[in-house]
């Protein structure tokens, strides 16, 4: 079985490097660490949530009956909603809103 290993064995020119964190890169780290999370927030919170029957009935039951009144197999367009998804953005808003505060 292979096995992966982690080269800690420093270079010939490791000693001439005496950089510091900065205020940039702690910034561009930050953003980059809410992007990740906005984008995994975004895809298992609203997207597994929109997917489920018994939510959509409950709080949207006009897209269950516009998907039942369209006989579109397209993967891509089942639920045109304007309300559904602004209730889809206010949770990628809060999840921006989350991950700014979290760092």
């Amino acid at each position: 079985m292979a096995l992966g290993a982690l080269n800690t064995a420093a270079g010939p020119r490791a000693a001439e490097y005496h950089a510091k964190l900065t205020w940039r890169v702690f910034i561009t780290t930050a953003v980059a660490a809410c992007g990740g999370m906005l984008f995994g927030y975004d895809l298992g919170v609203t997207g597994g949530v929109t997917g489920m029957p018994n939510f959509l009935q409950e709080f949207f039951p006009s897209v269950v009956t516009a998907k039942e009144r369209t006989s579109s197999a397209s993967p891509y367009c089942q639920f045109d909603d304007a309300l559904l998804q602004l209730w889809t953005s206010s949770m990628f808003l809060a999840g921006a809103f989350a991950g700014i505060a979290l760092s």
